[in-house]
């Protein structure tokens, strides 16, 4: 993670990866027309014995906060992730804080998400497709927008 990014995570999702964000206070996720990218923590992703990559996008409760609207909002791209949307994440640094503009966060790469599987507690993880350069994020989504187009 780099802490010394030039903008602070909702910053890059908006101006250097054109997403939107529904709020830049409470939302933990991004999207565009075809895309949803989930702000996840780094602290939650493990690499399982099997070799399997996965990151944690839900825990059931009880939580230490209540943000509603955020999970609500978190459990309609799970949703969306598992019935075959186009999803990735952004890793975040730190300590899983509240911090809205957060500058530790991976400015390099995107994680392709491809399903979410169920631990026996409840909690939800990602399984990681690939990892995928900021670069090739951004020409997939040129290259999408253009032949949407014709």
């Amino acid at each position: 993670m780099a802490r010394n990014n030039q903008q602070t995570i909702n910053e890059f999702l908006l101006y250097t990866l054109n997403l939107k964000l529904t709020n830049r206070a409470w939302s933990w996720d991004a999207y565009g027309e075809d895309v949803v990218v989930l702000k996840l923590w780094a602290m939650q992703r493990e690499k399982l014995p099997d070799g399997t990559d996965r990151i944690e996008v839900w825990s059931p409760p009880p939580w230490r906060k209540l943000v509603k609207i955020a999970r609500n909002e978190r459990r309609l791209n799970i949703d969306r992730l598992n019935e075959g949307g186009t999803t990735y994440a952004i890793l975040r640094g730190g300590d899983g804080s509240d911090e809205r503009e957060a500058w530790d966060y991976d400015a390099d790469r995107l994680y392709k998400l491809s399903r979410v599987v169920v631990d026996h507690d409840g909690h939800e993880y990602a399984i990681v497709d690939c990892a995928i350069s900021i670069d090739e994020f951004l020409i997939r989504r040129a290259q999408l927008r253009w032949l949407s187009r014709t």
